[in-house]
């Protein structure tokens, strides 16, 4: 153990000597500095050169005598760098500026010498406010105020209630859907005054003022159905427990005083705002046309559902009314004299004629029951009509006020059906829809009263492609399915609506609830296997992916003038269960497929919201076919042609 602390201080002793040697070492080098090599000889110096390898070594050895150790320091000249700059704001005495603050300075010095307009200083730091200035759009008139005295005497006080008593009217008018009685005084203008009721109702100015206040009128008590109809308030797919009851909630009814006994014939939604429904009022396609009939077109906004935003009167029933595609605001009107009318629906007065048909170019005189824009060849709208004499028409506009006409073709009759007629009758077939082909452009279908539907095309004016017998009567509706350009529906007199395929001859799919004509129906857009219909006493609604054989709900006409409750289809009666003389006409879906638009023969119109409805698919073309291959279990032969068009959707 001795030894070991021995050996540890000679250990000590030798790295202590190794040390000085160091710094002595060091000492010489700086006393042989002064004596330095040339600048240019310095910089190729390595000093790691001149250092003893012992140095590098890991075990540290004391460094020899001959080792020179130095350190090389080289001073450059930076760029300036800016801390801080202050300019200097003197002129030079002479110039115009010297000249100018000058002569300031002269005049404040002149104020301040007056005695009148002594004004104190004083010389401190202050910081300003923003000015608040007032822009044209706030500032107002001064009001005027001022205090008048006037008399009245006990016999003019007598005058005035009796003149009021004179001019005074109560009159009763029906309030809501129970035919309750409302009183409502009126007050006529006494004699030797001027009557301004003409002159407010053609000012514009008035008219919006009036259309505004409504607006926020009916705001205040329909704005819960105004958020649902927007979809603010809908079922959300996560809740913990959903029934499907396709159940409709009351949202508007559209109803108008000088349309009231006129059938709603006809509707259509803004392409472009969808809070707008164009409705037609006068004669619709299953009923007789009456000696006086009331004819107009409302324009009805959900801002305001209580009275019409634009009203456009006819002396001739209105059959048919479109909005243009391209151009939202042309509406085109088709008359029960086969007229053409075209309005701007933003000009409220006379004005708003774009365009009239004339008689020498439109040679049909027969009812116009439907309307399609179409685009040109030189991408221009053009208007497709068809009428009840068998006219395929289409009306082009031009730069002045009349639309050129020219004839695409003429329907005949099925000879087959007219070999027992003996005396001479029409030859001509009664055209009562009309559907575009959602991929070809050239290609329409159109349906006769004979249960027929022709293909023909806008490039062939003489003759029709081919025709399919779909109902043994007439053909009230026809539709492209929104989710594939091969299957339509098409309903009819014979009670039944029938789903078609376009390359098959006999319908894949039929549904029937009674005994009544089918007067239209739609397809949901929401939803792929929901299917809307009309008959003359209820609102039904088919889903063919849950039941072909009972509609999933029956709305009843009777129920919508109450309370507006969903029956049951297990409760379905196939008679008519009200004895309400009313009867329903046309049914659209909403671009959303949310909400639903149902008119009446009396000139009333609902919209209903569709609560409790089956969420939309993911992949509505998939459940679609599903349910279409799901319906033909029993027709293996039918199902086998389907799986050999392959894919029908877009």
């Amino acid at each position: 153990m001795w030894n070991d602390v021995k050996h540890l201080q000679q250990q000590e002793q030798q790295q202590q000597q190794a040390l000085d040697e160091a710094s002595q070492s060091l000492e010489n080098n700086a006393v042989n500095a002064t004596e330095s090599p040339p600048l240019n000889e310095l910089e190729n110096v390595n000093i790691f050169e001149q250092l003893p390898s012992q140095a590098l070594a890991t075990t540290p050895t004391p460094p020899s005598t001959s080792a020179s150790l130095f350190m090389k320091i080289r001073l450059r000249e930076s760029d300036d760098l800016l801390l801080f700059e202050n300019n200097s704001y003197t002129v030079l005495r002479g110039t115009v500026a010297t000249d100018a603050q000058e002569d300031d300075k002269r005049d404040d010095q002149l104020m301040m010498m007056d005695k009148e307009k002594h004004r104190k200083t004083n010389n401190v730091e202050t910081q300003t406010v923003d000015a608040h200035y007032k822009t044209r759009a706030i500032n107002t008139n001064h009001i005027e105020k001022s205090t008048v005295g006037t008399f009245v005497s006990n016999y003019t006080v007598h005058d005035t209630y009796t003149n009021l008593e004179r001019t005074t009217q109560c009159i009763q008018i029906d309030y809501d859907d129970r035919h309750e009685q409302l009183d409502i005084t009126t007050y006529t203008r006494a004699d030797g005054c001027n009557d301004l009721s003409e002159e407010l109702e053609t000012s514009k100015s008035f008219q919006l003022s009036s259309m505004i206040l409504q607006r926020v009128l009916a705001g205040n008590i329909f704005h819960v159905y105004q958020r649902r109809f927007r979809n603010m308030h809908t079922s959300k797919s996560l809740e913990p427990v959903v029934n499907y009851l396709y159940r409709l909630q009351f949202l508007y009814r559209y109803r108008y005083h000088e349309t009231s006994g006129s059938a709603v014939s006809c509707m259509s939604w803004c392409p472009s705002n969808t809070d707008i429904l164009a409705i037609g009022y006068g004669v619709f396609k299953c009923s007789a046309c009456k000696e006086h009939e009331r004819s107009a077109v409302c324009l009805w906004n959900i801002k305001n559902p209580v009275n019409p935003e634009r009203c456009f009167k006819y002396t001739v029933p209105v059959t048919a009314v479109s909005f243009s595609h391209e151009n939202s605001q042309m509406l085109a009107i088709g008359f029960y004299d086969g007229s053409i009318r075209i309005i701007d629906i933003t000009m409220g007065d006379a004005s708003n004629l774009v365009a009239i048909s004339e008689r020498k170019t439109s040679p049909s005189i027969e009812p116009v029951w439907q309307m399609k824009w179409i685009k040109s060849r030189n991408s221009d709208e053009e208007l497709l009509t068809i009428s009840q004499d068998g006219f395929v028409m289409l009306y082009t506009i031009t730069s002045n006020t009349f639309l050129i006409g020219s004839r695409q073709i003429q329907i005949f009759l099925d000879e087959t059906k007219t070999k027992t007629i003996q005396i001479p009758a029409n030859r001509f077939a009664p055209l009562l829809t009309i559907e575009m082909h959602p991929i070809k452009a050239n290609v329409y279908y159109v349906g006769t009263d004979e249960g027929i539907i022709h293909e023909c095309s806008i490039y062939d004016s003489f003759q029709h492609k081919s025709f399919k017998q779909v109902h043994k009567h007439g053909i009230y509706s026809m539709q492209f399915s929104p989710w594939s350009p091969k299957i339509y529906l098409t309903c009819g007199f014979d009670w039944y609506i029938r789903i078609w395929i376009e390359d098959i001859e006999e319908p894949i799919i039929e549904l029937r609830s009674g005994f009544e004509p089918i007067k239209c129906a739609s397809w949901c857009p929401a939803n792929s296997t929901i299917i809307a219909c009309t008959t003359a006493s209820s609102l039904n609604i088919w889903d063919i992916k849950t039941n072909c054989l009972l509609p999933a709900a029956v709305h009843r006409l009777s129920e919508w003038y109450g309370e507006t409750n969903c029956s049951n289809s297990n409760n379905i009666s196939n008679g008519n269960s009200t004895n309400i003389t009313t009867e329903l006409t046309i049914c659209y879906f909403t671009g959303c497929g949310q909400s639903i638009a149902v008119g009446t023969d009396d000139g009333s119109a609902f919209v209903f919201a569709l609560e409790d409805m089956p969420f939309s698919p993911h992949l509505q073309y998939d459940a679609l076919e599903e349910a279409i291959m799901r319906s033909l279990v029993s027709k293996p032969e039918l199902k086998r042609k389907i799986k050999q068009l392959g894919f029908l959707g877009y």
